[in-house]
């Protein structure tokens, strides 16, 4: 066999060897640009319409708001990309908060056992998934979420039992 014949195999491999590594890179890539799309669009999907109302009107007298009856009470709220949860806190007065655990953004609404809960006497929110607790203003309590949960303005008039829930506008302080 000739010098040049005796060559040739190990650079074939070589080459073979560089493509296919070539290859791997580019699929790897391809991976890191899809996945976040991907991600997008299954928030999207999970989360539904991205807009956000800069009031949400509700009539508290239709049977879905009849939990918020009595105090501790609570209903998931959904307007738009408003994911919210509604809590009885008072005789007069309502709470409103993200209805997603900061701590692994499952939907406290959707536990299959049990919901969220609300102490009345404590004025904590806790989380079914994994507890975390949550005080009135939403600043983080206990469990393993690393930061509070945003609260909203509502406005709750008891007599004509409409409420409005105000989206853009945090609570950061207790009334």
């Amino acid at each position: 066999m000739s010098k040049s014949g005796r060559d040739a195999a190990p650079h074939n491999q070589r080459a073979r060897d560089r493509r296919a590594f070539l290859a791997a890179v580019g699929r790897a890539a391809s991976c890191a640009l899809v996945v976040p799309v991907v991600q997008a669009c299954e928030v999207s999907r999970v989360r539904g319409d991205t807009s956000i109302a800069a009031e949400i009107d509700l009539d508290l007298s239709t049977a879905e708001y009849a939990p918020l009856a009595d105090v501790g009470g609570m209903v998931g709220v959904d307007s738009g990309a408003a994911k919210l949860l509604l809590i009885r806190d008072a005789a007069d007065s309502l709470v409103c908060f993200d209805r997603f655990c900061p701590h692994s953004s499952l939907d406290m609404t959707g536990h299959p056992a049990v919901d969220a809960a609300w102490d009345p006497s404590a004025r904590q929110l806790t989380c079914p998934w994994h507890f975390s607790k949550f005080d009135a203003v939403g600043e983080r309590v206990a469990g393993p979420t690393p930061t509070g949960i945003n609260r909203y303005r509502i406005d709750f008039d008891a007599t004509a039992n409409t409420a409005t829930i105000f989206p853009a506008e945090l609570i950061t302080e207790d009334a």
